[in-house]
């Protein structure tokens, strides 16, 4: 099978295009079940990847496992964070992505401490809600882990006293854009808002 067999085009973006991420969600890996809209070709079968898997378009939806514990939000202030992708390519041909967030909190302080602590003791999932008010799913696959964590008080009185960290995961795609339509309902289900 070619490997072009599912290759699609893009037009140049028009509007507004705006850098950062707004809002970071984090739950433990597989405390929820996510479900997908796959790519489909002109006659509305699904597209294959050269491996003969159905290529995910979205995540549609979203349940949290029984007895999972509900997910948190991670806020942070304006323009401090951001999403980062990855491709790495083997000499065998095969590839994998890199999909993280390096956030800012401003301000060490106790509350935070524990839970970054919390983070890092664990395997994570977690949605990114960028500028640009598009929601992303990271750890789709693969869990999410905090790779690096530094805080620093500053020394002079403009200097920033603050945490930053990277979560990353390696994984066989980009993140996944969640639907436009369902983002708030998937994160209020996440979150266990009107259970």
């Amino acid at each position: 099978m070619a490997c072009t067999t599912y290759l699609t085009g893009f037009s140049t973006s028009c509007g507004s295009n705006l850098p950062s991420v707004k809002k970071l969600y984090i739950g433990t890996f597989e405390s929820a079940n996510f479900t997908y809209t796959y790519q489909q070709d002109d006659e509305g079968q699904d597209v294959l990847d050269a491996d003969g898997n159905k290529i995910i378009e979205s995540v549609s939806g979203a349940t949290l496992n029984s007895g999972a514990d509900n997910w948190v939000e991670f806020q942070f202030r304006k323009n401090s964070s951001s999403m980062d992708i990855e491709m790495t390519v083997n000499d065998n041909g095969s590839h994998f992505y890199t999909n993280s967030a390096t956030c800012v909190f401003a301000k060490i302080e106790n509350s935070k401490r524990l839970a970054l602590e919390s983070v890092a003791s664990g395997e994570c999932t977690m949605l990114i809600v960028d500028s640009n008010n598009q929601t992303w799913l990271i750890g789709r696959e693969n869990p999410v882990s905090l790779t690096t964590l530094s805080g620093s008080t500053g020394t002079a009185i403009g200097d920033s006293n603050q945490y930053s960290v990277t979560l990353s995961a390696d994984e066989p795609t980009m993140p996944v854009l969640i639907e436009r339509d369902q983002a708030q309902t998937i994160i209020n289900t996440l979150l266990g808002i009107g259970e």
